[in-house]
């Protein structure tokens, strides 16, 4: 006789009985067992239940991919375009705008140095990038150091980009 033959035997009929229990069927027992046909039914419920949990899951995880694209916008400066130091009376630097929002977007840029605006502009984008270069000249009597700020508004949103101004250069 095999060591622990017999209790996986009776594991198994115990197991057996306690589904067809569970199950509310009438247990054919032959010998102390319960017909193959009730296992196999209890495996091929679970195997169907893992495949449809699959197939929903895949299904679920293909819409958040495809169907629902994330719309959205970015501000920026480029940031070997400025210095933090005037040369002169002058400021000139480089902004973008990526468009990611799925659709034709109205922008509107506003520059601002410290608290006073300094330029505008509007335009329309769909999905892509540009870039406008830009330059203003600063009062003789500006007190350093100063925020330089772009903010970008679209569909009821703001961002806003910046760099600082630290004083004048001389020589």
């Amino acid at each position: 006789m095999v060591e622990g033959g017999d209790n996986r035997k009776e594991r198994e009929d115990v197991y057996r009985a306690i589904l067809n229990t569970v199950s509310g069927r009438e247990s054919k027992l032959d010998d102390g067992g319960i017909e193959k046909g009730d296992v196999d039914g209890i495996d091929g419920i679970i195997r169907n239940a893992v495949i449809i949990s699959c197939i929903i899951g895949f299904l679920v995880a293909m819409y958040f991919v495809f169907a629902e694209k994330e719309s959205f916008s970015v501000l920026y400066i480029k940031p070997d375009s400025y210095s933090n130091y005037v040369r002169g009376n002058e400021v000139s630097f480089i902004y973008g705008v990526k468009c990611f929002e799925n659709k034709k977007t109205r922008y509107v840029v506003e520059i601002f140095l410290g608290d006073v605006l300094v330029g505008r502009n509007e335009f329309e984008m769909e999905n892509g990038e540009r870039e406008w270069n830009v330059s203003f000249k600063i009062p003789e009597n500006l007190e350093f150091p100063t925020k330089v700020r772009v903010v970008l508004r679209w569909n009821n949103q703001s961002m806003d980009s910046y760099f600082w101004l630290r004083g004048r250069e001389y020589g």
